[in-house]
């Protein structure tokens, strides 16, 4: 991706304006309302909703925002499709940044997909695209965003403006994270082994014996995709970031 783009003054203006209501909202519900309205100005898109991680070692559950999403569109894909998300792998990457589908999985393999064609194209929508983004190295929200057809697929332009807007919401985490902390939400505090899953247990043990995301996907008979993301659950529920600190929780 170019980064020597340049931009209209319209387009530095809504980018500065954006930047301004993003650090004016106190609420991770504030922010994330201000994101999904004001993105659309930047990045066309028809459909779009922005998630947060649990907050590690602390209360938070997982949140999902939505302005023009239906309660049920989300609801299908958090209970059906979020394990096969063929992004899932992507979403794991280090730093702020913005992918298109159509970068990471080919047109065939798409078509065959559940999630596209039991979700994406029921909404009437063709391409998909998104960014993530991390705090302490640790995934802690991501936005998903929607095209019909006629739309057509994202450009090289538009993420790289995702990847100026999803920059300005990780610094939003950043900020946040020691007025949590003081209230008594410790994103590092002694692990709770009850936040985990049957199945993100399974894992855990696995990985502290030192199989590779490939070898613990063979032996539960799941995707490589899966396993990652069940990996990349458990740092996040336990608020660690490698296999030692992993080893060190599970004791």
């Amino acid at each position: 991706m170019n980064e020597q783009m340049t931009f209209s003054a319209d387009e530095l203006e809504r980018l500065n304006n954006l930047a301004l209501a993003v650090f004016s909202a106190r609420t991770f519900s504030q922010m994330a309302d201000v994101v999904l309205e004001r993105l659309s100005g930047l990045v066309a898109c028809e459909k779009s909703f922005l998630t947060r991680e649990p907050n590690p070692g602390g209360s938070r559950r997982r949140l999902m925002r939505t302005l023009t999403m239906t309660a049920d569109e989300l609801d299908q894909y958090e209970r059906r499709f979020a394990a096969l998300d063929y992004s899932a792998w992507f979403l794991e990457q280090e730093g702020a940044a913005a992918y298109r589908d159509s970068d990471l999985v080919s047109e065939e393999a798409m078509r065959r997909s559940a999630i596209f064609t039991e979700w994406v194209q029921p909404m009437g929508m063709r391409y998909v695209g998104g960014a993530v983004m991390h705090d302490r190295g640790v995934r802690a929200a991501d936005i998903t965003l929607f095209r019909s057809e006629e739309h057509g697929d994202f450009t090289d332009r538009e993420l790289f403006l995702l990847t100026l807007v999803a920059r300005q919401v990780e610094r939003w985490l950043e900020l946040e994270r020691p007025a949590a902390e003081a209230a008594g939400e410790k994103p590092h505090a002694t692990a709770d082994l009850t936040l985990l899953t049957e199945r993100e247990l399974e894992v855990a043990r696995l990985a502290c014996t030192g199989m590779s995301v490939r070898e613990m996907s063979d032996y539960l008979a799941i995707s490589y995709c899966t396993a990652r993301r069940h990996l990349a659950n458990i740092y996040g529920k336990l608020g660690i970031s490698s296999r030692v600190q992993l080893i060190e929780r599970m004791g």
